[in-house]
């Protein structure tokens, strides 16, 4: 593997910043943590107060790119094809921030920087490597890891897109903020005005922000696995001796589900709304137990009741012919009264099991014979929520559909890329494969097409999959246009 050792002026790395923003960081385990942290406060006071020791004391970049172009003489880079900072992004958004916001001098700031040079097959396997290997300054934690996964960018992209109806008699439609990466949710607010900044907030609303473990601590508790939440965050998503975790059992959901293109359509916006109004649930009942519990000196155990009282809850509605309707709860936006006092007397019923086992709750809590025991308790399910409960047959309906426009939004997002890279391009890729003879009959074919979108020649659906196979496979032969 190539690899380059320089010295890089702050102002150039700000300007990077200032131009590709978290591009740049797309690698990287987290995006800009703000100056809250030891290590981002001492990074600024150094930029501010003692630039000309910024070099001595700070660790520098770690840095991969796919291809680098120096002078004759080998001594000065002049292109990098696809830069990432992969250990750094507190240092480069630290400095940017400090040069932005406070207008910091940055003549005399300058960072070190080691590159490597990484084949674009590699990348996926080499690049989470050096992050986890690389990143000592600020802790990184498990779930930073895994998020460029298919998986997690599409939830990001439903999260920025789909509405939230409105709460409450509130006028406003909001989101649910996804950070796929830490940091993301501030850092989203660092380049915007005080009035945009309040905008943000407004339709971002900061209870509505939740992470990977969140994610995960919904979904597990939710298909009846309490005993993973109950491990801690970081083991519930990334697993413990004896269980898997969130990632290995969603990456296996991921690819059983994909069809014959390799388009997953079983994490669709019928998923996403789902997984919302678990969280609704989740939060609602563990705010409520927040005094509840703290008045019979029960709230340590907080944490092990509320999934235990929802797996519960949701096992028990399974043994009839009902599910429960998630819909309802995403329409409304806030859990039902009646849905509240069910889950009330359960978690009464878990308050008690507990207290009589006369052992260790917290630990006892994370074994699966724990829940094998809860299920066999007699747990109550009211008449009165029966108007939020729907047939099985029907939720079984409603995913098929969800699937169905999922693998029509996949085909319209794929024509999409077709499209922006415009007939320019794709004449470009024509050029370079009349040398290389990299690409079959078939995809020359459908390249032919593409070249030619101005004259009303479209790629089906088909063709335009083909088509993106062939130029990902050009571009590891080293097919490449600058941008």
């Amino acid at each position: 593997m190539q690899s380059f050792l320089f010295v890089l002026p702050g102002a150039i790395l700000a300007d990077l910043y200032e131009k590709y923003g978290e591009r740049l960081l797309e690698q990287n385990v987290r995006t800009f943590l703000q100056f809250r942290g030891k290590v981002n406060k001492g990074i600024r006071n150094t930029i501010v107060q003692q630039p000309a020791m910024f070099f001595a004391y700070n660790n520098g970049l770690s840095a991969t790119g796919e291809e680098v172009i120096t002078d004759e003489k080998g001594t000065r880079i002049q292109r990098i094809k696809n830069l990432q900072i992969v250990n750094g992004g507190q240092t480069t958004a630290s400095i940017y921030t400090a040069w932005n916001k406070e207008r910091a001098n940055l003549d005399g700031i300058f960072v070190q920087v080691k590159l490597s040079v990484v084949d674009s097959e590699k990348i996926n396997d080499i690049v989470p490597k050096i992050s986890e290997y690389a990143n000592t300054q600020n802790k990184v934690n498990a779930a930073d890891f895994f998020s460029n996964h298919p998986f997690h960018l599409r939830i990001e992209e439903f999260s920025r897109r789909i509405w939230a109806p409105a709460a409450d008699g509130s006028p406003r439609h909001t989101h649910w903020f996804y950070e796929r990466a830490r940091g993301q949710y501030a850092n989203a607010q660092t380049k915007l005005s005080k009035a945009e900044a309040g905008k943000f907030a407004a339709l971002n609303p900061k209870h509505q922000m939740f992470a990977k473990t969140d994610l995960a601590k919904f979904y597990l508790t939710f298909n009846e696995m309490p005993f993973l939440v109950c491990l801690g965050a970081q083991k519930a998503f990334a697993g413990a001796a004896g269980y898997k975790g969130f990632v290995s059992i969603i990456a296996d959901e991921w690819t059983k589900n994909c069809d014959r293109n390799g388009d997953n359509t079983s994490i669709n916006e019928n998923w996403y709304k789902k997984i919302i109004a678990q969280a609704i649930i989740f939060k609602a009942l563990n705010k409520q137990l927040a005094g509840t519990l703290r008045d019979i000196n029960y709230g340590s155990y907080k944490s092990v009741i509320v999934p235990y009282t929802l797996a519960a809850f949701i096992h028990n509605i399974g043994k009839t012919q009902f599910c429960f309707d998630y819909g309802k709860i995403w329409q409304m936006q806030n859990l039902p009264e009646a849905v509240m006092e069910n889950l009330l007397e359960i978690a009464d019923e878990i308050i008690s099991y507990f207290m009589n086992k006369q052992t260790n709750v917290s630990e006892f809590a994370k074994r699966e014979v724990c829940w094998q025991e809860i299920q066999i308790l007699s747990v109550n399910v009211h008449d009165e929520i029966r108007p939020f409960l729907c047939y099985k047959e029907d939720v079984q309906e409603e995913q098929q559909t969800a699937k169905k426009t999922q693998k029509d939004l996949n085909s319209i997002n794929i024509l999409q890329y077709v499209f922006e890279k415009t007939e320019n391009y794709w004449w470009k890729l024509r050029e370079w494969d009349d040398k290389k003879h990299c690409l079959t009959p078939k995809e020359r074919s459908i390249l032919d097409i593409a070249c030619k979108i101005s004259r009303g020649r479209i790629p089906s659906d088909a063709q335009a999959k083909v088509l993106v196979a062939a130029e990902k496979r050009a571009i590891e032969e080293g097919f490449y246009v600058q941008q």
